[in-house]
Formats: C-alpha cells, structure tokens, sequence
C-alpha cells in the first residue's frame, strides 16, 4: 500500500448554483484483483468522524463504502439504479442514486474520478450530485500497515 492524497469536491442540489464542497484527506492505495482501492479516515470536519470510507474502482464503476460511526455502500455504474441504507447513530435513511456518468483516469497513484447521479434521500428529490476524485501520491506521509509496521 502507498500512501495517497484525495481531494474529494462535491456539488449537490437541484439548481445550476450548487456550491462546491471540498475535503481533503489522506489514505493509502492498493490494487487488488484487477480493482483500486482507497482507504482513509473520515475527519471531524467531515461530520462522519469514526467512520474508515473506502473507495473501489475499476474502468467502469466506483463504490463507496462507509464502516464505523456511519454506515453505508453506494455504487456508482452509468444507467444503475442503486438503492441502500445510509446508517447513522440517530436512524437509518433509505438512499437511492441513479447514475448517469462514471469517468475515471489515471494509474498507479493519480487518479481522477467523476460520477454524476441523480441523489433520491428519504424519499425526497436531491437533485444532481457532481463528485470529482482526485487521487495523488503524497510520498511525504508514511502509513502503517494491518501488523504495525510504518513505512
């Protein structure tokens, strides 16, 4: 695993004057049986503080999974209807995303990944989430492994 930057923007909303959230945060990369995966904790600033996001991608599609305080997995492939269960510590919100466009490009450790859904929560209209992913290596941080060991 190599240690990574991502920098995660968001626009979401029903009108063209949705403004861009943007978060960053720090993980580690690995690519495993043909797919990429990202994993990194979410910060207090986030809101999902205890939460491990992991992100999985191939050519073609990305998921989003949540593990700890909240839980949830989405998955993002051009024409799929995904329907799921956002878990918090207060309730459950049922989430449906229909997704229009998945872009990805990059190798090794730069990457760049666009989705663009349509976002149903709760069983009220979202609107349009844009989300762009920009993956890089960031050789400045070590990482420590599943056994402890930093690198």
């Amino acid at each position: 695993m190599e240690a990574v930057k991502i920098t995660i923007i968001s626009k979401v909303g029903i009108d063209e004057k949705r403004e861009p959230l943007e978060q960053i945060s720090y993980g580690q990369i690995a690519l495993r049986a043909g797919k990429y995966y990202v994993i990194f904790d979410e910060s207090k600033l986030s809101g999902m503080e205890g939460t491990k996001t992991t992100l999985k991608w191939d050519e073609d599609s990305l998921t989003v999974i949540r593990h700890g305080t909240f839980q949830h997995r989405q998955e993002y492939r051009v024409g799929c209807v995904c329907e799921s269960i956002y878990k918090t510590p207060y309730m459950e919100i049922p989430v449906q995303a229909t997704t229009r466009e998945v872009a990805i490009d990059g190798q090794n450790l730069t990457w760049q990944l666009h989705v663009e859904y349509d976002l149903v929560v709760g069983g009220e209209d979202n609107g349009i989430v844009n989300l762009d992913i920009l993956i890089e290596e960031d050789s400045s941080r070590e990482y420590q492994d599943s056994a402890g060991q930093l690198h």
